[in-house]
C-alpha cells in the first residue's frame, strides 16, 4: 500500500474551498494543526504523520485508508 498524497490534497482542497469555503488558518484550527502544517499539505510539501493523518481524516469524515493504493 503506498500513500496517494494527490487524493489526500484534493480532499483537503475540496472541504476547504468547495463544501466548506474557510481560510487556511479556520480549516487548521478545526483540524487541530498549525496553518503552516496544513499548507505544506496542501500543496504536497510534506506527507502528513501518523497523528496529523488521523485529524484530518476526522475532519474529512474519511478513513486513513482513503488516501491509500492498494497495489
Amino acid at each position: 500500500m503506498t500513500f496517494d498524497p494527490e487524493k489526500f490534497r484534493i480532499a483537503i482542497s475540496t472541504q476547504r474551498c468547495v463544501h466548506q469555503p474557510m481560510s487556511m488558518r479556520v480549516a487548521a484550527a478545526q483540524i487541530g494543526i498549525s496553518a503552516t502544517t496544513l499548507s505544506r499539505l496542501e500543496n504536497k510539501q510534506q506527507l502528513p504523520d501518523v497523528l496529523t493523518l488521523g485529524k484530518i481524516c476526522q475532519w474529512l469524515s474519511a478513513t486513513p485508508n482513503d488516501y491509500y493504493n492498494q497495489n
